[in-house]
């Protein structure tokens, strides 16, 4: 028997975040490994746009939508 694996992030998932999310969902929603994004996010290499708030790495999900080249949400 063959299985198809799913996404772990879908398209509904996305259209559920606000206008920014933690670096612990865009990483997911990207496919990497959360200690592999913080790493990039503190050499300044993580791949879209992202924001030091205090002690917290911000992600514009806009940012992370045209990354993912998942068209936003209209209406």
């Amino acid at each position: 028997m063959t299985t198809t694996k799913q996404p772990t992030f879908t398209t509904a998932d996305l259209d559920a975040l606000g206008v920014s999310t933690d670096i612990r969902t865009a990483a997911k929603a990207m496919g990497i490994g959360t200690s592999h994004a913080y790493k990039l996010a503190n050499n300044n290499q993580f791949p879209i746009p992202i924001h030091r708030v205090g002690g917290r790495w911000v992600v514009p999900t806009s940012s992370l939508r045209a990354f993912l080249e998942v068209p936003e949400v209209t209406g």
